[in-house]
């Protein structure tokens, strides 16, 4: 599984961790949401994959299953509201 980030998701977060204490970074990241509607509303909203789970291709001689996206506990997160959606593993 391979697990990849919005590429304008990781500049801001590289340019983050580059340029704000460490101590700070979840502090500074949650109130950037809580006024981004204020700063950048004005401009029409482009809904963005924050994070993506990715199943890797299996070679032809591995005999081996992929799991489905339910096994794996795939968990889809929204940037634009903030939601996640998540499902649990099988019992």
């Amino acid at each position: 599984m391979i697990l990849s980030m919005d590429e304008d998701l990781q500049r801001v977060a590289e340019y983050m961790q580059k340029n704000i204490p460490a101590e700070k970074l979840v502090s500074v990241a949650a109130g950037l949401s809580k006024v981004a509607t204020m700063l950048w509303g004005h401009f029409t909203p482009q809904a963005v994959q924050s994070l993506t789970l990715v199943a890797e291709p299996i070679s032809g001689d591995d005999q081996r299953t992929q799991p489905t996206s339910s096994e794996c506990g795939l968990v889809t997160v929204s940037a634009d509201d903030g939601s996640a959606v998540g499902m649990d593993r099988p019992h």
